[in-house]
């Protein structure tokens, strides 16, 4: 589109961006609305209303899950997978989204390349048992333990291992988990 930062397209730039993107993300639910909808004006009548507002759910799909729990009242819960290649700034900020998480929460924290030293040696372990008491999954990469000639052996006692941290953070994702890479 040749536009920086989305501004300046068309109404019918703006719709095609809109279902470009329900379709990328599988939305399971598509509304298509009225072909008069799409009225200049009412096309930017409610774009006008949709930047004010803070997007509670975009990109969450609604699936069997959420839809019950959103029924029932009880909120699903947020799952969010973290990405670590650093080690310096996981705990706290896993702490920091237990913490302030107004609704159930899973996390897994996969440890990869460098990050992998938050989960090696006994100056480890303390770091680790803090992530753990949030009740986050710890997770390392087997190929980077491999790439140091290392094994699940050396890792601090409660940190489980996956394949590939790649593929593992593509599959969360896929299956709805948000990711946070630090």
């Amino acid at each position: 589109m040749g536009v920086e930062a989305g501004h300046g397209l068309s109404d019918g730039q703006w719709q095609r961006l809109a279902c470009g993107r329900a379709l990328y993300r599988r939305t399971p639910l598509l509304i298509l609305d009225e072909r008069a909808a799409s009225s200049a004006a009412s096309c930017r009548a409610a774009r006008g209303r949709a930047s004010r507002r803070r997007p509670v759910c975009e990109g969450y799909p609604m699936n069997a899950e959420n839809t019950a729990n959103a029924a029932s009242g009880h909120p699903a819960p947020v799952r969010v997978v973290v990405s670590a290649p650093r080690p310096d700034r996981v705990v706290r900020a896993v702490g920091n989204l237990v913490a302030a998480a107004d609704r159930p929460v899973e996390v897994e924290v996969v440890v990869h390349g460098a990050g992998l030293d938050l989960v090696l040696g006994e100056e480890s372990a303390e770091h680790v048992a803090r992530l753990l008491e949030t009740g986050a999954r710890v997770l390392a990469c087997a190929n980077s333990l491999s790439g140091r000639g290392l094994t699940a052996d050396t890792l601090v006692s409660g940190v489980g291992v996956v394949p590939a941290a790649v593929w593992h953070l593509a599959l969360r994702q896929h299956e709805g988990w948000s990711l946070v890479p630090l």
